[in-house]
């Protein structure tokens, strides 16, 4: 269940990166309607980057608890 709910963290993760690609302009995002600016997609990157590292956590700890 651990290692089901770590996927589900980083694709919400990647979903952020829209944000962050949007903010600076790296990729038009059809699917995000408003205009983000680049502080902006600093905080959806920062999203992301949490996400991430909520995963890996999550996956260590059940790697390091053999749960």
């Amino acid at each position: 269940m651990r290692i089901t709910f770590a996927v589900l963290l980083v694709l919400h993760g990647a979903i952020h990166l829209l944000g962050f690609v949007k903010g600076f302009g790296l990729a038009e995002v059809a699917a995000l309607k408003l205009p983000i600016g680049a502080t902006t997609g600093v905080f959806w990157l920062l999203a992301a980057l949490g996400f991430a590292a909520s995963a890996a956590m999550l996956f260590a700890a059940s790697v390091w608890m053999c749960i």
